[in-house]
């Protein structure tokens, strides 16, 4: 993904390299930043608009984090620079939108003295879902050489040889990991809420398909007379099981595509409206919604097969009467 498509205002184009002009009163350099959307409400900032902020002088004196720096007492004491707001993105996770501020590779390696080495590049590659497949093929070749690029096939968007003369500039060692190492908690909550998302629904059929079949049963209780009347008349258990299991498959039928279409108009309210959360709380902004028709698919055929399950129970048991009982009123045992 590029930064350009998360861009509230502004553009990247005003993100330059380190230059003499735009000297503040005190003779300090400007530098042009991207500012996360959480970040710069926090701080009461708008683009264009310039801010005071304190950073460690040189590696040395500053210890990294993946959202910070952070002073460790030694060494020179952290200075101000003086950032000016070039644009304001928003990813829709609190975490990188209060967080993370984008500023010019150059002017980074000038503010931080991390000249001729990085802390860390990010790679992107054509179909995620090989993050961590490929981060251990990544990690060999620029440990070990420059490998073979062919080797990976058309995965990476990155140029192998400049990545690796880059990390062999690196003063302290390096590891890859991929997206799902790098923040394991909240995918792995993710995975859970799905699951247990998946039990709510599954419950929630199963009680529908309990009450279809009550339905059915009090029917078979009400048409007991009728049911003796069609068997003095010939009429085969196959044949009575048969009219009660159609009349049970079409409101189960008719019941999961009017569901299903009411949850598709639902969800393309969301996709239209948008359904506002507070990032804080959370971590995104937005309630998401994505359309997997093999969901649909796959929740009509398991409530019509659940459904189907729940009438063949009276439908059996109506099938089995006794034409003489029934015609004598005698109610009809249903129990199983």
């Amino acid at each position: 993904l590029k930064l350009e498509s998360f861009l509230l205002s502004g553009s990247l184009k005003k993100l330059t390299p380190p230059i003499k002009k735009g000297l503040s009163k005190d003779k300090k350099p400007v530098i042009p930043v991207i500012v996360g959307s959480q970040l710069a409400r926090r701080l009461s900032i708008k683009e264009e608009q310039i801010f005071t902020a304190l950073t460690g002088s040189s590696q040395k004196t500053s210890t990294h984090s993946s959202s910070h720096h952070q002073w460790n007492g030694q060494g020179a004491a952290p200075q101000s620079i003086i950032l000016k707001v070039a644009g304001i993105f928003e990813a829709g996770y609190d975490e990188y939108d209060s967080r993370f501020i984008y500023m010019h590779y150059e002017q980074a390696e000038a503010v931080f003295g991390t000249q001729d080495s990085v802390q860390g590049f990010e790679i992107a590659l054509t179909d995620p879902n090989l993050a961590s497949e490929l981060a251990p093929q990544i990690e060999n070749a620029l440990q070990w050489g420059l490998g073979d690029p062919q080797d990976w096939g058309e995965a990476l968007l990155f140029n192998p040889l400049k990545a690796t003369r880059i990390a062999t500039r690196a003063e302290e060692n390096f590891s890859v990991q991929g997206w799902y190492e790098q923040n394991p908690a909240l995918y792995m909550s993710l995975v859970y809420q799905k699951i247990a998302i998946l039990v709510v629904l599954s419950v929630m059929l199963i009680l529908a398909s309990c009450n279809v079949s009550s339905m059915l049963m009090m029917m078979t209780l009400e048409r007991t007379p009728e049911i003796a009347i069609l068997k003095t008349m010939g009429a085969s258990n196959r044949s009575i099981k048969r009219i009660f299991i159609i009349e049970g498959l079409s409101i189960a039928i008719v019941g999961s595509i009017i569901g299903a279409l009411l949850g598709f108009i639902f969800c393309e309210w969301i996709l239209a409206n948008g359904v506002s959360l507070d990032p804080q709380v959370y971590g995104i902004d937005r309630f998401p919604v994505e359309f997997r028709w093999r969901d649909y698919f796959l929740a009509v055929i398991g409530s019509i097969i659940i459904l189907s399950i729940a009438v063949s129970i009276p439908a059996r048991r109506g099938s089995l009467m006794s034409p003489t009982r029934g015609l004598r009123g005698d109610q009809l045992d249903l129990r199983t």
